[in-house]
């Protein structure tokens, strides 16, 4: 069993993680990676099967802006391979720039993750075990000097049951933050960034748009909120999970944050970062056409409801 980290934040996607992660990362008695997602329990993942088929679908952009080395950490580390310079050209790559880090990855034999995540990416699983949970443990200072330590990954909200309940298995004192937003404006806020990063596409018709959800699936998944039911929700202890709420972010982020200290065991005005939220990503790019929203609403029909009873098991 393993004490490290305290915390991790699991989601929603484009519901506020960022402004958490920035907020976090600023208070004096925390510590959080250089990169706000590690994405280390969603390793298995095969990233560049999804790229090969969105590639085919939007086409190649140009130089290279396709790949994005910030949300891809594991894809980069885990076909490095095991030359001690291969694995520095890629850590400056990827501008991780926190020594302990660098040298967990030295310590521990790479040749054997890789082998292990090929090995589960077969069902989109990382089922890691004690060695994998061991080195994932050693990425976070255990010192007086930093009481706290955590990271955020938006896309650890989804994970099956399972994995979740290898996290608490191996990680009993975690503690997990989660945000949930109106799963329409999710869907919405998560459509208009998809669209964001793809500038180089010029016309977004309602079918490609559509295809595009059927590709990256996470848009409809991380607003089911009803499937955190039988995740999270259901093994995480009341005292051991915070539910925030996206609207309090919006109208109260001194409050919120407060909050989030109180949870942590956090000094309440240790925090030096501007707690106003940017909502800038979410200004409308393109008109979302009225056929997709009909089509959102039926998918998403009733998650509003199952948002706000999980809302009202708040822990603090």
């Amino acid at each position: 069993m393993y004490t490290k980290p305290d915390f991790i934040g699991i989601g929603q996607m484009k519901a506020g993680t960022g402004w958490l992660y920035d907020n976090l990362r600023s208070h004096r008695h925390v510590w959080m990676p250089i990169k706000k997602e590690l994405q280390f329990f969603n390793a298995g993942i095969q990233v560049s099967v999804i790229q090969r088929k969105l590639g085919l679908f939007i086409g190649t952009p140009p130089s290279g802006r396709f790949q994005q080395p910030e949300q891809t950490i594991w894809k980069h580390v885990l076909s490095s391979g095991q030359n001690a310079g291969d694995m520095q050209k890629q850590i400056d790559l990827l501008q991780l720039d926190f020594d302990f880090f660098i040298n967990a990855l030295f310590r521990y034999n790479i040749a054997n993750l890789r082998r292990t995540s090929e090995k589960s990416s077969k069902s989109g699983e990382f089922l890691f075990n004690s060695r994998e949970a061991k080195w994932y443990n050693r990425l976070f200072p255990d010192t007086d000097a930093v009481p706290c330590s955590g990271e955020i990954s938006p896309s650890y909200a989804v994970l099956s049951e399972k994995v979740v309940k290898k996290i608490i298995n191996f990680f009993p004192q975690l503690r997990v933050i989660l945000i949930l937003r109106d799963p329409m404006k999710r869907s919405i806020s998560h459509i208009q960034h998809l669209v964001r990063t793809k500038p180089w596409v010029e016309d977004w018709t309602a079918d490609r748009l559509f295809d595009l959800i059927q590709i990256l699936p996470n848009v409809l998944h991380q607003s089911r909120v009803s499937g955190f039911e039988e995740t999270w929700l259901k093994h995480i202890p009341d005292d051991r999970l915070l539910l925030l709420d996206f609207r309090d972010i919006i109208q109260s982020p001194e409050s919120v944050m407060a909050d989030v200290a109180t949870f942590l065991c956090l000094e309440p005005g240790g925090y030096t970062a501007d707690l106003t939220v940017n909502q800038k990503e979410d200004f409308t790019s393109i008109d979302i056409p009225d056929t997709l929203i009909d089509w959102l609403e039926q998918e998403l029909a009733g998650e509003a409801a199952h948002m706000e009873r999980i809302l009202g098991r708040g822990s603090v």
